[in-house]
C-alpha cells in the first residue's frame, strides 16, 4: 500500500507479522527513512488543496513487512548502540539517492559494487537486485558497459555466497 503526499514524499505501509517484537526494531533507518509502528492517525487529510493519494490495497490488506525491512530495521546504529560491524562506503541515503539518478561518473564501479552487495546482504532475490543494478546502470548519464555490470555483479554474488558460508569477504 502506497501513498503519495502533497510535497511529492511517499508513505509505503505493511503490515507487521504478529510474531514481530516492533520495539526492538530502530525508528530512525536513514536519512528519508523512518519506520513508524505507533501513534498513526491514517485519514485522508489535505494540505494547500492538494490530497494524499493513496495506491494499492486497504491498510488492513497491505503486504507483510518484507524480510529485507525488518533487517534493515534491526541492524541500524542508534545513539549508544554503536555499531561493531564494517562501515559501508556508502550510506542508506546515498545508496537511494543511487536509486533515483543512476551512478555517478567516476564513482560508477563503486557504487554498483556497494549497491548490489547491499541487496545480496538483505535477502533481495539475486535475479531481483541483478535487475536493479541494471536499470540503474542504464539510466546512469554515462552506463557501463552490460559486461562490466555482469563482471561486477557475479563478483559481488559469490563474496556474498562466500561470506553465507563463513568464508569472509
Amino acid at each position: 500500500m502506497v501513498e503519495t503526499t502533497p510535497r511529492d514524499g511517499i508513505h509505503v505501509f505493511y503490515r507487521v507479522p504478529d510474531d514481530l517484537d516492533v520495539s526492538s526494531l530502530k525508528r530512525n533507518i536513514g536519512a528519508g527513512l523512518e519506520l513508524v509502528t505507533d501513534k498513526i492517525t491514517v485519514a485522508p487529510s489535505v494540505k494547500g488543496g492538494v490530497a494524499y493519494k493513496h495506491f494499492g490495497k486497504s491498510f488492513n490488506e497491505a503486504n507483510l513487512m518484507p524480510d529485507w525491512l525488518m533487517d534493515l530495521a534491526s541492524n541500524v546504529a542508534t545513539s549508544g548502540n554503536t555499531q561493531n560491524k564494517r562501515v559501508p562506503k556508502y550510506s542508506i541515503q546515498q545508496r537511494w539517492q543511487m536509486i533515483l539518478d543512476g551512478f555517478t561518473e567516476g564513482e560508477r564501479n563503486n557504487q554498483a559494487v556497494s549497491l548490489a552487495g547491499y541487496l545480496l546482504k538483505v535477502d533481495v532475490k539475486a535475479n531481483v537486485a541483478y535487475e536493479i543494478i541494471q536499470k540503474i546502470n542504464n539510466e546512469s548519464s554515462v552506463p557501463l558497459p552490460e559486461s562490466e555490470i555482469n563482471t561486477i555483479f557475479r563478483s559481488v554474488y559469490n563474496a556474498e555466497k562466500r561470506r553465507r558460508l563463513g568464508g569472509g569477504l
